[in-house]
């Protein structure tokens, strides 16, 4: 259901909110697995990191 259907108008702010908090926890998920991926590559191992989430 579209956010937009909401009674009262506040759905828009509410779906930019959501959109803006979603947008930061994948950053943090990938910096949390560069971070990973690093760490294996400094103790020697090899590995290599797929982008699995779209950032737009």
């Amino acid at each position: 259901m579209s956010a937009s259907a909401w009674v009262g108008g506040g759905a828009p702010a509410f779906a930019k909110a959501l959109s803006g908090q979603r947008l930061t926890l994948q950053r943090a998920f990938e910096a949390a697995a560069h971070g990973v991926v690093d760490r294996i590559r400094q103790a020697g191992g090899q590995t290599s990191y797929q982008f699995l989430i779209s950032l737009e």
